[in-house]
């Protein structure tokens, strides 16, 4: 999915509530979606001859101290599968990013963001942003990613004491809605919802099963 300008700007607002430095973990190596910045902004004028670039070198040159994890190498990325549960950094971040990853982990959707939860330190911050329900699947075929609705990110903060901080759903070009953006912070140590618990949580599309990942609903409601 990348970083465009709608994302960044609720992930600036986030950072702007971190002390300095900034540790972030980056689920995805993602790139800088350089062609939707005015050509003033800070992110454009990093890179000007380039459309896009990598998140962590712009990320770095801010001073963040950045870790970006995916399943191929990337622009210096650390192999890590979200579908298995993680033993290390626990409580290390003061941000974690999803911004496009975890709609592709299929069969492991429990696991990522009980790693999400697991990554993030007391008092930091979880940014998501994904691909809504009703999306039109031009990027991604129906085999190859997870939908979520507008109501499953406030679900899974009150579910596990999160405070949402930032919640809003943008479009694309054609004003369509398209994508979710939502910024959380976690507030205590205490565990993850227990796997029952989350397959309860409504909102979260497995169109390669041709069901939700939803307890007892074949179709997620919008």
């Amino acid at each position: 999915m990348g970083i465009d300008v709608h994302s960044y700007t609720g992930l600036e607002k986030v950072i702007s509530n971190c002390q300095t430095p900034v540790k972030m973990l980056e689920f995805g190596a993602q790139r800088l979606v350089l062609k939707t910045f005015d050509e003033d902004h800070p992110c454009r004028k990093f890179a000007p001859n380039l459309k896009m670039c990598s998140a962590k070198d712009f990320f770095q040159s801010l001073g963040v101290e950045h870790i970006s994890i995916d399943i191929i190498e990337l622009w210096d990325c650390e192999y890590m599968d979200l579908s298995i549960v993680q033993d290390k950094w626990k409580g290390e971040f003061d941000i974690v990013t999803n911004f496009g990853t975890t709609e592709h982990v299929r069969g492991g959707q429990h696991e990522s963001f009980l790693n999400c939860h697991n990554f993030t330190k007391p008092n930091g911050f979880m940014v998501h942003v994904v691909p809504m329900v009703g999306r039109m699947q031009r990027n991604h075929s129906p085999e190859q990613a997870v939908y979520y609705s507008e109501h499953f990110f406030n679900n899974l903060a009150e579910a596990n004491g999160y405070e949402v901080l930032d919640f809003y759903i943008y479009g694309d070009r054609r004003g369509k809605a398209v994508n979710i953006f939502c910024a959380m912070k976690k507030p205590h140590d205490r565990d993850f919802m227990l796997e029952d618990a989350f397959w309860d949580i409504k909102g979260i599309n497995d169109f390669s099963e041709g069901q939700s990942f939803t307890k007892g609903h074949g179709i997620c409601p919008s």
